[in-house]
Parts: C-alpha cells; structure tokens; sequence
C-alpha cells in the first residue's frame, strides 16, 4: 500500500477485519516502530545525498504520507532529521498522494514556490502528487515496488548513488 495514503477501506474490505480501525492503526504503528528500532536498514547514500543538496546551499523537506510519528521516528533513526528544514505529513494534508498536498504543505513551510523544487519520489503516486503540485521530480524507484509504472515526464535513476551525479544538472533547472 506503499504511496496510497489511507487505506482503512482496503483492509475492511479485502481482510474482512472486525475490530475498530483505529486500534488496528495503533496497534500496526506500535509494532513497526519497535521493528524500526531493533532494525532500521537506510537506504544507502541517503545522509550523503542530503548534505550535498545542502552543501549547494539548498533546503530539504520531506513530504510524506506517513503519519508523524512513524516519520519522525524514522528520520531519527536514520540520522536525517537534524538535516532537513521541515517535515510534511498525511497529517498536515487534506487529501494523500496522489493529491499534491503534502508537496503544497512542504513548499509553504520553506517559503518556496512549487515551480523551484525538486521533488524525488519512489512511487507512482507520489511522482503524480509532485507533478501536479508544480514541481520538477526525479524518480527512483522504492524496490519494493518493481513493476510500478511511472509517468516518463520525470527523469529516473536506479539509485540514490546515480541521482547524485545528475544532481547539478537536476538543481541548475530549478533556479
């Protein structure tokens, strides 16, 4: 359900679940920050790619469907969070990706029009939800979706390591 947002319908409809939604939500939350702590595998070259983006003297948000929680822990964990200037979430936007929300939520926070970010997306929604809030993205695809289609209006890489070489050329157009 990677990129879908809300999908409380989905697990009603398709796993016929009885309990009420919400302690299913908190209870899923619980158990994947405890399997984050005991396990979190970062996806390589993310911290180096973050400081080279702030390096040229650029911001860096994250604008997520996650709720905060998860993210925040997340970004903790991993060691990004002290690197970014803010942090959107499903719970600041009205609608998920694919709506452009949390992207619109993200770029007021920084005072930065849409139409001079780079978004970099991993899911088809999410490269939709940047598109349509008026940003340039660059794809690469999350592994765990290998057969997910994206829309060829976005460059894409295989890695973070591959971004990172196109990424004067990729912040040059967003001057």
């Amino acid at each position: 359900m990677i990129g879908m947002g809300a999908c409380e319908h989905i697990i009603r409809e398709r796993y016929k679940v009885e309990m009420p939604i919400e302690d299913l939500i908190a209870d899923h939350r619980r158990r994947l920050i405890a399997l984050l702590e005991a396990d979190l595998v970062v996806t390589p070259a993310a911290i180096e790619t973050v400081c080279e983006i702030k390096k040229r003297g650029r911001l860096v948000a994250v604008a997520t469907n996650s709720p905060f929680e998860y993210a925040e822990r997340v970004l903790q964990l991993s060691g990004l969070s002290s690197l970014l200037d803010t942090l959107a979430t499903g719970e600041d936007a009205t609608q998920p990706k694919p709506a452009p929300d949390v992207y619109l939520v993200a770029t007021a926070r920084l005072s930065v029009p849409p139409s001079r970010c780079l978004a970099v997306e991993d899911s088809p929604p999410g490269q939709t939800a940047a598109l349509r809030a008026g940003m340039s993205c660059a794809v690469i695809p999350n592994d765990f979706l290998p057969q997910a289609e994206f829309s060829p209006a976005s460059p894409r890489f295989p890695t973070l390591h591959a971004f990172r070489e196109a990424l004067d050329g990729l912040l040059a157009a967003r001057t």
